[in-house]
């Protein structure tokens, strides 16, 4: 199989900066979403049985220094996410 890699735009720039720096995609799987061993966040999720609320926090902090310049924005996601799980637990719903 050969390895692709995907170039995306990844801020509100109209060409590649050095902000938006093309991401590689091996397998369908942006480098982000894997540990250094080759771990992926979602079979993580998987593994754990976690719900979309834990899962997503769980990814967005997987990847939190590894997508973006700063951790900044995938912790203030994880942080929401959280916050929804937490209302529904709060509420008697889980």
């Amino acid at each position: 199989m050969e390895n692709k890699t995907e170039y995306t735009i990844n801020c509100d720039c109209t060409q590649i900066c050095d902000r938006c720096k093309p991401k590689s995609v091996k397998d369908g799987v942006p480098e982000y979403y894997k540990g250094k061993d080759g771990y992926e966040a979602r079979k993580v999720v998987e593994n754990f049985d976690l719900n979309y609320n834990l899962g997503t926090a769980t990814t967005y902090i997987l990847r939190a220094y590894h997508k973006h310049d700063t951790a900044k924005d995938c912790i203030k996601k994880a942080i929401h996410h959280l916050q929804f799980e937490l209302e529904i637990i709060e509420n008697g719903k889980a």
